[in-house]
């Protein structure tokens, strides 16, 4: 005979219970036919291997993923100190050349050295484009703003908004194609 511990509803006076208390009672033996099915059935649902190697992926992504959210945050961090009137130029310029840009390249260079599977090694090329292309992005507006070039800088940080754009796009398409391994990604945690 089998003993069940599973929690049953039931008053129990008891100060670190609320309402439920593990009780004792016999179990039925399951029928052996029953049992067949059922592992047959846990054997026939053996995991993809796609979902396993992109769930890996991800895994591995998570670190660079965690830059990417600290990069997004100290460039929300500067746009405040902007809005709020708290930045001068030069502190904003040394925020940017001393935390921004670096933080940029570094989500780059950790993006390089994961190594996807084949299943999504052209989305992870292409989001390491973007990443690329961001990082390039933020130092040429860095540089126009240290030679005062109004043009250069303007083309940059509309250069910098497709940036943002596609790489808002590229999440939303790389979630629908994860999707059906009920699986999803989201660059700014």
């Amino acid at each position: 005979m089998r003993w069940d511990l599973t929690p049953r509803v039931g008053r129990h006076p008891g100060p670190t219970s609320v309402g439920q208390r593990a009780t004792l009672h016999p179990m039925r033996p399951l029928h052996p036919a029953l049992v067949g099915v059922v592992a047959l059935l846990l054997a026939g649902c053996s995991e993809d291997p796609r979902r396993a190697q992109t769930l890996q992926y991800l895994m591995d992504m998570r670190p660079v993923i965690y830059e990417n959210g600290l990069l997004a945050e100290q460039v929300l961090h500067q746009g405040a100190a902007v809005y709020d009137g708290r930045s001068t130029p030069e502190s904003l310029l040394s925020a940017w050349d001393g935390e921004v840009i670096p933080l940029a390249q570094h989500v780059h260079d950790l993006s390089m050295v994961v190594e996807p599977p084949g299943n999504v090694a052209p989305d992870h090329r292409a989001l390491t484009e973007l990443w690329k292309r961001r990082y390039r992005v933020y130092r040429d507006l860095s540089e126009a703003s240290h030679r005062a070039d109004l043009d250069a800088f303007q083309n940059a940080q509309r250069e910098s908004t497709a940036v943002t754009l596609e790489e808002d796009q590229w999440v939303r398409a790389f979630n629908a194609k994860l999707q059906p391994m009920e699986l999803f990604v989201d660059l700014v945690p």
